[in-house]
Formats: C-alpha cells, sequence, structure tokens
C-alpha cells in the first residue's frame, strides 16, 4: 500500500511533468503563432467542378513572407468528409509552377511544410477529387482565421453539368453560360470577395432540371 509521503512525491513529479509538458506546448505555439504572423496569406482562387458522382477541386493559394529572414512553416489542408463527401481519393500540391510538395495524411486533411526565402513570393496549388453522394458540396474557407489575416481577395467559382441548376449556395452566385468547342457548353456560377474573413464554409446544392419539371 502507498503511505502518504510516497503518495504526495508522486503527485509532485506528476505536477512537475506536466508543467513541463504544457510549457514546452506553450513555447511551440508561441514560436508557430510568430512564423504564422511573418507569412501574409492574401489571396485564393477556388474553382470546384461538380459532375454526378465526383467533385474535383483546384485550389490556388497565394502568401508573402513579410520579413527578411528564411521561414519554414508547417501547414495543413483540411478536406470536409461526411456522409456524402468522401476523403479524396486523387491529392496533388505543387508549388510555383508546378515542382512537387511532399506531404502526408493528417485525419481528414493532408500536412505539409512550406519554405519561404526573404521577402518570397509564393503560389501554392492543390487539387483534388471526391467521390460524391449527392449532389451537395463543401469548401471549407473558415480556416482562413488561422492565419490572423482576411484575404485580400477571394475569387470562387462553381462549374455543373449544364442540365442542373443551384438549388442552394452559401455565398450569393453570378451564372454564367460559355460555349466551348463541339456545342459542349458550360454552367459556371462564381463570386468574389475582397477583405474576406470567412465565418462559414462554402455549401452549395444542385439538382437536374428534370426533377424540377416533375414536381
Amino acid at each position: 500500500m502507498m503511505t502518504v509521503e510516497k503518495s504526495s512525491a508522486w503527485l509532485i513529479r506528476l505536477s512537475a511533468l506536466m508543467l513541463c509538458v504544457l510549457l514546452f506546448w506553450a513555447i511551440g505555439e508561441i514560436q508557430f503563432y510568430r512564423k504564422v504572423k511573418c507569412i501574409h496569406f492574401y489571396k485564393e482562387k477556388i474553382d470546384v467542378r461538380a459532375g454526378d458522382k465526383e467533385l474535383e477541386v483546384h485550389a490556388t493559394y497565394y502568401y508573402k513572407n513579410l520579413t527578411g529572414r528564411d521561414i519554414d512553416l508547417p501547414a495543413t489542408a483540411p478536406f470536409p468528409v461526411n456522409s456524402n463527401l468522401s476523403y479524396p481519393h486523387h491529392v496533388s500540391l505543387v508549388q510555383g509552377d508546378g515542382i512537387p510538395v511532399l506531404w502526408e495524411r493528417a485525419g481528414n486533411a493532408i500536412r505539409f511544410c512550406m519554405f519561404f526565402n526573404p521577402r518570397e513570393l509564393k503560389k501554392m496549388t492543390l487539387t483534388y477529387t471526391q467521390k460524391l453522394g449527392d449532389h451537395k458540396g463543401s469548401y471549407i474557407l473558415t480556416t482562413t482565421k488561422s492565419w490572423h489575416r482576411p484575404l485580400c481577395r477571394g475569387d470562387y467559382s462553381l462549374e455543373i453539368p449544364q442540365n442542373c441548376s443551384i438549388v442552394n449556395s452559401t455565398y450569393p452566385m453570378t451564372r454564367t453560360v460559355s460555349s466551348e468547342g463541339c456545342g459542349d457548353v458550360r454552367i459556371n456560377h462564381f463570386f468574389s470577395m475582397e477583405n474576406f474573413m470567412p465565418i462559414k464554409d462554402w455549401n452549395f446544392a444542385y439538382q437536374p432540371d428534370s426533377e424540377d419539371k416533375e414536381e
């Protein structure tokens, strides 16, 4: 049976260990925060192509190193995964004009590291494809707040099949119709935002026009 003296000594050691862990965690968080404040995530362009069974996303992000020193910054890119959207079966991450970036899966996200030269402007492009269970899609926008600054500009577009119509969208969109070779008609919806700190993710739904006619 543990005596009172031994029990007290054990609790003191445990408390000291927990304090050390919390201290190291706090130091790491402070260092990470300082790095994030040195990098300005100032623009993004998100192009989504929705089909009957898949959702293709082409996302381009723009960053600037505000300092005169090299910075390495760990980052994550989360995916919307739910009963309707699967974890992407295709993921590609490149920087600049196509240099591949190593990444690893971390839950419903990918984890990678960005390296910045002094005052560098950097472009990162993430493309991925998800299986779609229904005509409902989503793109996560609210992680912008982790950069502690609003986007200077965000451009977002959604392409749907020509026989479909938008049912709803978190953000109001403008509709355009364009024609390509061989009579291929593309229906795009888009919206743009400036000084944008999203408080909601972008959720949208669409349906074949025939469903309206049946109703």
